[in-house]
C-alpha cells in the first residue's frame, strides 16, 4: 500500500479562497456605489478630482443631474445654457462660485449651499431672492437682468464687497443701507434715483449709476472713498458735488454738464473721463487734468472747434483722446 501526504495547510488555503470568492461575488452583486466619472456638457468629469466645471453656449444642456456626484466641486459656470432647474446643486456643499446665465426661476436649492463666496445668477426668470438670505459668507454677488422687485434679504449679507444689479427691476433700494463693506456697485439701468439710499460707508470706491433715474449728485457725500464714478447717461446736470474729491475716472456721457470746474481738485488723479454729448464749450478745465490717460468728448461743443482740440494735444499729449463719432481724425481730414 502507498502512503497517501496530506498537506497540512490545504484546508486554510481552500477557506481563504472560498471567503475571497465570496467577498469578489458580493461587491460584484451590489456594484460600485458611485461612477468613477461622469459625462456633462460633452465631457467626462472624475467624480473624486473634479472641482471646476464650465459648460457655455451650450442651449441644448438641460439637465444638472450628473453634477451631483461631483461633490468636490468647488467652482461652477453654466453660460448660456438651457437649465431652468437648480435642484441637483443642493448637495454641493463645498461649491465656492457659482455663476448661471440660464433659464431657472426657483433659487431656493442655493440656501444651503453656506460656503458660497462669489455668485451670479443672470435669469430674467427670477423673481424672489429669499433663498440668499443664508449665504453669509458671500462677498461678490451678481443679479444682473433678474425680474426681482425685492431685495430686502439682501441686508443680511453683510460680508458683501461687490454687487452688481444692472438692468435688475428692483424698486426699493433701502436694502443697501445695511450694505456697508460693499467698494463695488453697479445700478446701471436700473430705478435707483436717490443717493441718499447708498450705505454711509468710506469703502465704496467704484460707483455706476449709468442709465438710471438719477437727477443730482446730491448726496454723495455718504460715500466719501469713491473715486470711480459713472453717471452717464442721467439728467445730472450740476457737478459741484464733487468739488474737493479726488477723483480717477468719471463717466458724465450724454448728460446736460456743462460746468467742469469741480474738477478742480481732481487734476492730478483724474485718468479716464468721458464727456462726449454733454454741454461743455470750454477746455478751460480739461487741459489742468495733466493726468488724463483717456478723455472722450465727441458730440460736445468743443469737438467743432479745431482750434481747442490741437491746444488740448499739446496740453495733455499723453492722453488718448477721441472725440469722432466716426472714429477719424478730423484734424486729418481736409475743410
Amino acid at each position: 500500500m502507498v502512503a497517501r501526504v496530506v498537506d497540512s495547510r490545504w484546508p486554510r488555503v481552500v477557506s481563504a479562497l472560498v471567503c475571497a470568492a465570496a467577498f469578489i461575488a458580493c461587491v460584484a452583486a451590489s456594484g460600485p456605489a458611485r461612477a468613477k466619472r461622469v459625462s456633462f456638457c460633452g465631457q467626462t468629469f472624475s467624480v473624486a478630482k473634479t472641482t471646476t466645471v464650465y459648460c457655455g453656449e451650450r442651449p441644448d444642456v438641460t439637465e444638472l443631474g450628473p453634477l451631483a456626484q461631483l461633490t468636490k466641486l468647488e467652482s461652477l459656470s453654466l453660460f448660456e445654457v438651457g437649465v431652468t432647474d437648480l435642484q441637483p446643486l443642493a448637495g454641493l456643499r463645498s461649491l465656492r462660485v457659482l455663476s448661471v446665465r440660464a433659464p431657472v426661476s426657483d433659487l431656493s436649492p442655493l440656501a444651503g449651499l453656506t460656503e458660497l463666496t462669489s455668485l451670479a445668477i443672470n435669469s430674467p426668470k427670477v423673481t424672489a431672492v429669499g433663498p440668499l438670505a443664508s449665504l453669509h459668507k458671500l462677498e461678490s454677488l451678481d443679479l444682473s437682468g433678474t425680474a426681482a422687485t425685492d431685495l430686502g434679504p439682501l441686508a443680511k449679507l453683510e460680508r458683501l464687497d461687490n454687487l452688481l444689479l444692472i438692468g435688475a427691476k428692483v424698486r426699493d433700494f433701502g436694502f443697501l443701507a445695511g450694505l456697508e463693506r460693499l467698494s463695488v456697485l453697479d445700478l446701471t439701468k436700473t430705478a435707483f434715483k436717490d443717493l441718499r439710499a447708498l450705505p454711509k460707508s468710506e469703502r465704496l470706491s467704484i460707483l455706476s449709476l449709468n442709465g438710471t433715474a438719477v437727477t443730482t449728485l446730491e448726496g454723495i457725500a455718504r460715500v466719501p472713498g469713491v473715486t470711480n464714478l459713472q453717471c452717464s447717461h442721467t439728467a445730472v446736470a450740476d457737478l459741484s458735488p464733487l468739488s474737493g474729491r479726488a477723483l480717477r475716472a468719471l463717466g458724465i456721457a450724454d448728460t446736460v454738464v456743462s460746468d467742469l470746474s469741480p474738477l478742480a481738485a481732481s487734476a492730478k488723479t483724474l485718468a479716464w473721463l468721458d464727456i462726449s454729448d454733454t454741454k461743455v464749450a470750454t477746455i478751460e478745465t480739461l487741459r489742468r487734468l495733466t493726468k488724463l490717460e483717456y478723455l472722450t468728448f465727441s458730440g460736445t461743443p468743443i469737438a467743432k472747434v479745431r482750434a481747442q482740440v490741437k491746444q488740448l494735444r499739446r496740453q495733455l499729449p499723453d492722453a488718448e483722446l477721441m472725440f469722432s463719432d466716426d472714429g477719424l481724425d478730423p484734424l486729418e481730414q481736409p475743410d
